[in-house]
Formats: structure tokens, C-alpha cells, sequence
């Protein structure tokens, strides 16, 4: 690999997926080390996302590079299982000192994703440590996390959205009605009556618990009326507030949330992002355990009722994974008995809410929850013996 190349990455065959609203517009990114193919690969499955990428190779060039220029992130190959390829961190992060500079996040890409192994990138000073082969998205979400910060909530805008997707799903819904397609309707319903009470739309909640029974009891001709309803909206009672700002000793965090519908989850990523943590977002269960696994979170926000693969899989995969065990896993739900001892036994979540539930609940208890974990915990530690959910 060249010692410095910068252009515009090549055009991919595989476009990245957006996942919530942070975007790679002119994040500038220094690649070191790795084979020309790996290059290519990153070059490649960023081409579209606004970054540009540098690739340079390890060792004094890598460290001439991070001096002369502004970084917003670093990935680096760590080709050596027992942590040799480390050094090279190190010596950035006590170069940065020396000059008084603030850190710049470094990624480690390993083909060792082994706990250890880890939580040795991480002592190192690396933000994360993603095991090869990395997969596309995987390396998107890390980008997004460590190389962007949150702006000002977006309360309005967001619940705007919100009604403006209502009058679209407004059309999908008069269709599967007029072909009889009742567990269309029952999901819509189903969705609405969880959503719409987060967004401060009390009355479009209770018109979609409606729905979702009307569905259910096969009663055509009272889904025209609720839809008929539905068309016509409603004013928000009160718009989603912003976040209040973090005094706990937990600073920040990676939050995976996991959620099926689209608007109860990009709520929840604006507001918790503008809390001060970093998102991960996806809308099946299968997908989650991949990024927990990839990513190590510092909590997962795990919706029950997922398509698929539900939460109560997953959450059974990420306490069997010595990688994901420590992880600390809030389960959204719509049946308020979901806590039982099924549920905690099967599931082994650490804290049951049940749904709608409102933004700012659902933020204290995150906060509350990393506080019980301390501020010396990292993903991929053991948990501490005193924990709740021992």
C-alpha cells in the first residue's frame, strides 16, 4: 500500500445502509496498515457516505501523518493477536500528548476478536475494537460513533415527520383493507398505539390500540371507520422536550437500540444521542446480536415483539456469548406482565418497560442503570458480583 494516497473512494457495488440521521459528511479518516485488498474494501463500502479516506502505512509514517493533519478518527490493523501491533497506539496517543492535542478516536481491526484481545485494544487507548472480516455496516455504525457528536434535539421536526408518515401509511392501510389483509392491519395498529404516545399524540395511541383490536376481531367495517379517523389526525399534546443535560457520574455510553418500528426508534436515537450517547440503531433481532457482538455496547434498548428473531432470543444470545454477557439489556414491551418470572428467567433481562414509554423515562433509566454499573466497567468485562441481575 502506498505510503499516502487521498482521493475519492471508488464507486461501490454495495451502498451503505443509513441507520438514523448522522451522516460521514466530511469526517476525515486515516486508514494504517492492512493489505491493499482491505483497503479497497473500506474504500468501497464508504464511497457515497461523504468521508474521505487516507490509507497510509504503520510506523513512523502513520505517526508524521496523525502530526501534520486534523483527524476526526483512526482505524488501525492490529495483525498480531498478542497485542504487539498495540504499541503504534500508544505511541499516538503519547505523541497527542506531548503536543497537547486532543485525542483523535482510534478503531483496531483484528482478525482475534477474543474478550482478552479486546481489552487490550482498549487499554491501549482505542475506542472500539471490530473483529475481522469487519462487515460493512459494522464499520458504518463505528464511524458514526466516534467520529461525529450530537446536535440540538429535534423535537418539532421529528414529530412533523411523524404525522407526515401517517398520511402515507394512510394509503398502505385503505389497501390491505380492501384485500382483507388483517395482520397488515393489526401491525399498524399495533406500531401506532406505541409510537404515537412517545411523540406526544395521545389520542392517535389510543386510535391505534383500536385498530389493532378491530384487526384482530376480523371487523371490517369498524376498521373503515377508525381509518377513516386516523386520516384526519390530531395536534400533538406536547411535543417531545429536549433531554436534560447529564449530571450522574455515567457520561456518555454506546446504546444499541433495537426496535421494528421506525418512528419509535428514531426517537429514541435523537433524544438519547442528545443526551450524550452514541447510537447504534437496527430493526431486527438477528442484526442486533451481530452488532452487539461486533461493536460491544455499554447497554441494549431490545423491543420484544421483533420479526423473526424476537427480543427474547436475543437476549438469550447476548447472555450465552462470553463476548456480550456483561452487556446490561432494557426490554421495551407492551404487556406489562412480561416481567415475570418467565420472562426474567428466559430472557434474563436486567429491567423491564412497558410501552409507550416516554423518552425521558426511558433515559433516566439508562442513566440509572450504567450508575449501577460504575464508571470503571467496559464492554466485554465480566460482571461486577454485586449486580442486580447476578
Amino acid at each position: 500500500m502506498p505510503s499516502v494516497k487521498r482521493s475519492r473512494p471508488p464507486p461501490a457495488s454495495v451502498a451503505p445502509r443509513e441507520t438514523g440521521t448522522h451522516d460521514l459528511e466530511g469526517l476525515r479518516l486515516l486508514v494504517i496498515g492492512g493489505s491493499e485488498d482491505e483497503g479497497h474494501r473500506v474504500a468501497a463500502s464508504l464511497a457515497g457516505s461523504g468521508a474521505t479516506p487516507t490509507f497510509i502505512d504503520a510506523g513512523a509514517a502513520a505517526l508524521d501523518a496523525a502530526a501534520r493533519e486534523r483527524w476526526d478518527l483512526m482505524l488501525i490493523d492490529v495483525r498480531v493477536s498478542d497485542g504487539a501491533d498495540l504499541g503504534l497506539v500508544r505511541l499516538l496517543r503519547r505523541a497527542a500528548r506531548d503536543r497537547r492535542a486532543s485525542p483523535v478516536p482510534i478503531v483496531a481491526l483484528g482478525a482475534d476478536a477474543r474478550p482478552a484481545t479486546v481489552r487490550r485494544a482498549l487499554a491501549a487507548g482505542c475506542a472500539a475494537h471490530l473483529a475481522k472480516p469487519v462487515a460493512l455496516q459494522a464499520l458504518i455504525d463505528a464511524l458514526r460513533l466516534h467520529g461525529r457528536s450530537a446536535g440540538p434535539f429535534p423535537g418539532p421536526a421529528l414529530a412533523a415527520r411523524f404525522l407526515s408518515r401517517r398520511a402515507v401509511e394512510i394509503v398502505t392501510a385503505r389497501e390491505a383493507l380492501r384485500r382483507r389483509e388483517l395482520d397488515t392491519l393489526e401491525t399498524l395498529g399495533h406500531n401506532l398505539r406505541g409510537s404515537a404516545a412517545v411523540y406526544g399524540f395521545p389520542r392517535l395511541g389510543a386510535l391505534g390500540r383500536r385498530i389493532e383490536a378491530a384487526a384482530r376481531a376480523g371487523d371490517e367495517m369498524k376498521l373503515g371507520e377508525l381509518l377513516a379517523r386516523l386520516a384526519k389526525g390530531t395536534a400533538p399534546a406536547r411535543p417531545p422536550a429536549p433531554p436534560s443535560p447529564q449530571t450522574s457520574r455515567t457520561v456518555g455510553g454506546t446504546l444499541l437500540i433495537v426496535d421494528d418500528d421506525e418512528d419509535t426508534r428514531a426517537l429514541y436515537a435523537e433524544y438519547l444521542a442528545c443526551a450524550g450517547f452514541t447510537i447504534i440503531e437496527t430493526d431486527n433481532g438477528s442484526d442486533a446480536v451481530v452488532r452487539a457482538r461486533q461493536l460491544l455496547p455499554d447497554l441494549v434498548i431490545l423491543d420484544l415483539t421483533l420479526p423473526i428473531v424476537d427480543g427474547w432470543a436475543v437476549s438469550r444470545e447476548l447472555r450465552s456469548d462470553a463476548r456480550t454477557h456483561g452487556i446490561p439489556v432494557i426490554a421495551l414491551t407492551g404487556h406489562a406482565r412480561d416481567d415475570s418470572p418467565r420472562g426474567a428467567g428466559d430472557a434474563t433481562c436486567d429491567l423491564f418497560l412497558t410501552k409507550p414509554c416516554l423518552p425521558e423515562a426511558l433515559l433516566a433509566r439508562v442513566r440509572e442503570l450504567l450508575e449501577q454499573l460504575g464508571p470503571v466497567r467496559r464492554p466485554g468485562q465480566p460482571r461486577p458480583a454485586s449486580a442486580p441481575w447476578k
